[in-house]
């Protein structure tokens, strides 16, 4: 074969393969979008369905007849849209090479209920009738007739009780959070990321949709009516999924279901209480030795130092962003016998309704811990609903004391829902110390305290009557009244001062006896002999000025000739001296001896 036949062989082979690997786009190519309610296709559907018990799954298959037999794996971005202004975008894989891309399951939501595993919810309904019994106190939906809450990963889901938010207000409401390692339990959901959340009335069968972010990116859910809509006009709400200039409507319709008591429908409402970028922090032990929640209640930052509450303590109107302990806050001034105003604003990750205690304290000094507050008012809160005020008072200084409570938003940014505790008190006397602190807990007991000084300084006479104390002292009972904070006065006119703990009277010295001057006049031992002697000092002072007559008697001698006395040497440093000394000595000796040679002491 030839050089020629050769290249031309070449050519049609690598013609060929062009073909095979590359191939011509078919000019008549198609792209189809069908909605599929439970494998069917369908136009419509109704607000709550894509649920999580699994029985009404919306999915969209997109046909690419461009894409088939490519012998590609190929994927798709597939855009969802709805006429309430929510989107969304989903990334479909093909199924084999068949150009045909299936979603997962699309949750319908009259909501932007979209959750992190961190976040917490709260459920709220209405009930016209209270479940048929209306009363002029909090009520409770028990669980039997409140709220169904279920997972695509536990579609079995909870029952929960709801309890009234206040007297009469005819709304329900119930707190709930997360968990990924265990079963559901209490008011913790387990869940998967990308998994829908099903909220359903037990009563009316009225439900609502959530969803858990993450997960796969096929599935997903959308905002398909206003969040405050009871009846869904037929061909005013539709979903769209677009794709490669291809759109396919899908109609949201009514479901129809009754509401309570002699009410129309109200659907269950669902209220993410927090977004992941402020309770990263919650949810594992950290090796604290808690399970589950380990994240405490806040009046300002996270343990991570996110601010989630703004302007989260005031006393009085007077306002400050609460630092994570110690906060600084200006002096404030009050006067006994007035009314004041504290108001904290409370963050909890597993919602409002978790909260157990909330504590103000009062006086305390410096480094000193809430436990050594010298008064406090406390809030403790119960699952029912109930609110239970006290005090810890034992020197009678709070008097008037009230507690209000709502829910706020916790900032200007978010929607997360915190609680606002007014605590309304006079004081009856001034306290010491003017440092101020707050101690709060959830039912999980997470736990924290802040502090905020300098506080407030308490101006005003007491209201309380003195005090008064009974003690023994040298055999005897002694009645003690407080006349001051460290000082007290007894029966019989004496003064006591209150030191470390113990009242000690104070000392008082001896006095002399004042006796009459006599005709010998006024001796050292006499009482009024100090003042006496002074007078006689100041008598002898001006005689002696008189006699002088304005001569100087202290004159200076420093210039005086001075007169030389010899050098004096000590009797011991005297050589000469001790030198007679020993002669004398020996004379006197010998003499001894003449004189009494028979001396019988010898």
């Amino acid at each position: 074969m030839n050089s020629h036949s050769k290249l031309f062989l070449f050519a049609v082979i690598s013609l060929t393969l062009l073909i095979l690997v590359f191939p011509i786009p078919d000019a008549y190519a198609v792209t189809t979008i069908v909605w599929r309610l439970g494998g069917a296709t369908t136009t419509t559907a109704v607000a709550d369905d894509g649920d999580a018990f699994g029985t009404d799954v919306l999915t969209i298959r997109v046909s690419d007849t461009a894409l088939s037999g490519n012998l590609i794996s190929n994927t798709i971005n597939l855009t969802l849209n709805s006429t309430v202004g929510d989107s969304f975008t989903l990334t479909l894989s093909e199924t084999m090479d068949t150009g045909i891309f299936d979603s997962g399951n699309i949750a319908l939501m009259n909501d932007k209920n979209r959750f992190t595993l961190s976040d917490s919810g709260t459920i709220t309904i209405y009930d016209d009738d209270c479940n048929g019994g209306c009363t002029a106190n909090i009520d409770t939906l028990p669980a039997s007739s409140g709220a169904l809450i279920a997972s695509s990963t536990d579609n079995t889901g909870l029952q929960l009780s709801l309890v009234e938010t206040g007297n009469t207000t005819k709304t329900f409401t119930r707190s709930f959070n997360f968990v990924t390692g265990s079963s559901s339990s209490g008011t913790t959901l387990q869940v998967t990321t990308g998994d829908v959340i099903s909220i359903s009335d037990l009563e009316t069968g009225a439900s609502t949709n959530g969803f858990i972010l993450g997960g796969s990116s096929n599935k997903g859910a959308i905002q398909a009516i206003p969040s405050n809509i009871t009846t869904i006009p037929s061909g005013t709400y539709f979903v769209s999924a677009s794709y490669n200039s291809v759109k396919t409507n899908l109609q949201v319709t009514d479901d129809s279901a009754p509401g309570r008591g002699s009410g129309g429908l109200v659907r269950p409402g669902l209220v993410v209480d927090s977004v992941s970028s402020v309770s990263s922090d919650s949810s594992s032990s950290n090796g604290s030795g808690c399970s589950g929640d380990c994240t405490p209640p806040t009046v300002g930052l996270t343990s991570n130092l996110i601010r989630i509450v703004e302007n989260g303590f005031s006393y009085n109107g007077n306002s400050v962003n609460a630092e994570l302990y110690y906060t600084p806050y200006p002096l404030v001034e009050v006067i006994v016998g007035q009314q004041n105003k504290a108001e904290l604003k409370i963050y909890e990750n597993s919602g409002t309704g978790n909260l157990e205690h909330v504590g103000l304290g009062f006086g305390l000094g410096h480094g000193e811990s809430f436990d050594k507050s010298r008064a406090t008012i406390n809030l403790d809160l119960t699952f029912d609903g109930r609110e239970i005020i006290s005090t810890f008072d034992p020197d009678n200084v709070l008097d008037n004391v009230n507690v209000v409570t709502e829910k706020v938003p916790c900032n200007s940014f978010s929607s997360l829902q915190c609680l606002k505790v007014i605590l309304y008190h006079t004081f009856r006397e001034p306290l010491e110390f003017n440092m101020l602190a707050t101690y709060i807990w959830d039912f999980d007991r997470n736990a924290w305290q802040n502090y905020y000084n300098h506080g407030i300084q308490i101006q005003g006479d007491s209201m309380n009557p003195p005090k008064e104390y009974l003690g023994i002292n040298k055999g005897h009972l002694v009645h003690l009244i407080e006349s001051d904070k460290n000082s007290a006065i007894d029966s019989q006119g004496n003064s006591w001062t209150f030191d470390k703990g113990i009242w000690t009277i104070d000392y008082i010295p001896n006095e002399k006896i004042i006796k009459k001057v006599s005709s010998h006049g006024i001796d050292r031992n006499h009482v009024l002999f100090e003042s006496y002697k002074i007078e006689q000092e100041s008598i002898a002072a001006d005689i002696l000025k008189s006699l002088l007559n304005e001569k100087q008697i202290d004159s200076d001698f420093d210039n005086e000739p001075k007169t030389f006395y010899g050098n004096f040497l000590k009797r011991s440093e005297n050589s000469h001296l001790q030198s007679l000394i020993i002669q004398e000595k020996l004379k006197a000796e010998s003499l001894k001896s003449q004189l009494y040679p028979q001396y019988p002491f010898r």
